[in-house]
């Protein structure tokens, strides 16, 4: 198949490729890189991986390594948005405090509307505004995703549930305590 003939989606897809192997260092590097655990690859392959000239794709074990190597997916990235879906680097942790995900979420919602209000102000969307309002989509989208990720960790293990309070971590038991502690104080009887 001749490179004129190919889709757009498949010529990003080949230049994501390139992409990543220079990121790696070049054929070599990339070539050394892939070939582990009893695995050789040849250079030969790996150039026709990312050739627009070449009928040959990277296989999804190989883009999952690269990528893991480069420590950005730009070629998994590449297949996602070829299929019209955006990957956002999600940071859940089972301690973090669902509570402060949710205001993070509320921050980055604010900042979204600001932006989308202040770029509309004049009645027209210039590339400017465009860009802006996307990075703010885009900061959105990953809160959403940080805020998913931390509950679905949460649920992976129920017994870690913690309440982040003025920089300090308590149990349930601990909170539940204090609480009653708080309740018992302005509930009785006063002399």
């Amino acid at each position: 198949m001749a490179g004129n003939s190919r889709s757009l989606a498949d010529n990003a897809l080949k230049t994501m490729t390139r992409l990543q192997v220079e990121r790696l260092g070049g054929l070599d590097a990339t070539v050394a890189a892939l070939s582990t655990d009893g695995r050789r690859v040849r250079r030969s392959i790996v150039s026709a991986y990312q050739s627009l000239n070449s009928d040959r794709w990277i296989p999804a074990d190989l883009v999952a390594r690269l990528d893991k190597i480069a420590e950005e997916p730009l070629i998994t990235a590449e297949l996602a948005r070829s299929l019209g879906y955006m990957l956002v680097r999600v940071d859940g942790v089972a301690g973090e405090c669902v509570l402060r995900k949710l205001a993070n979420l509320a921050a980055e919602n604010a900042d979204l509307q600001r932006a989308a209000a202040e770029s509309l102000a004049d009645g027209y969307l210039c590339e400017e505004d465009l860009a802006r309002i996307e990075r703010e989509a885009i900061e959105l989208h990953r809160a959403i995703g940080n805020l998913l990720a931390t509950i679905q960790v949460r649920r992976a293990k129920p017994n870690m549930t913690v309440i982040v309070e003025g920089g300090t971590r308590r149990g349930m038991a601990g909170i539940l305590a204090a609480m009653r502690s708080v309740w018992t104080r302005h509930t009785a009887p006063q002399p």
